[in-house]
């Protein structure tokens, strides 16, 4: 997978900045290898300003965080921020995409994978079908026409569908006429299932 240029590990010294920065161009972000919340965090757009900075930075993550060590990483100028949507069970991985923003994440409970949608549709399909390693741009896991995944549950086939109803959880047994191949446009959902389309558990 591609990553953003910068050091390997954390480094305390100026000149190992410098090496590092021969490798990755200007400009640079200097960054606090034990923290974040953008505390220590500096932009050096020549070798000058480095220098300059350095010991800034380094003493914000020494005060913020007790630990005063940096990395280096390019500086991507007008980036996008994506979030990479990933489930797994400790067996396989799943990639589910890329979205501005997280929309899910849930524990692998079972061998079925149930997804909801916008279009108040549902499908349910064996989580054997999806790879242990997605490649591209993601999985497909349901056929949506203008309409967006609202949510996703694993279960089982004993435990069937299971939804929030207020503080009450209702449970579908009769799920079979939803299961279909990933990728497929499911059916409309059972009445009383949520209209924000979401499992909500």
């Amino acid at each position: 997978m591609p990553t953003v240029p910068g050091s390997a590990r954390r480094i305390h010294e100026l000149e190992e900045a410098r090496e590092v920065l021969a490798r990755t161009g200007l400009p640079v972000m200097i960054k606090a290898a034990a923290g974040g919340g953008g505390r220590g965090i500096r932009i050096a757009r020549d070798a000058e300003e480095l220098a300059r900075l350095w010991p800034q930075a380094r003493a914000e993550a020494l005060a913020a965080f007790g630990d005063g060590g940096l990395y280096l990483e390019k500086r991507i100028e007008r980036a996008r921020h994506l979030e990479v949507q990933v489930l797994g069970d400790g067996r396989q991985v799943v990639h589910l995409g890329e979205g501005d923003a997280l929309a899910f994440a849930v524990p692998v409970e079972g061998d079925l994978v149930a997804v909801s949608a916008t279009n108040h549709k549902l499908l349910v399909f064996p989580l054997a079908e999806l790879p242990e390693q997605a490649k591209g741009k993601g999985v497909a896991l349901m056929r949506l026409k203008g309409a967006a995944l609202a949510d996703l549950l694993t279960t089982t086939a004993e435990r069937g569908l299971v939804w929030r109803a207020g503080e009450q959880l209702r449970t579908l047994k009769e799920w079979e006429a939803y299961r279909g191949r990933r990728g497929a446009a499911g059916r409309l959902a059972p009445r009383g299932f949520p209209k924000d389309h979401r499992f909500g558990l």
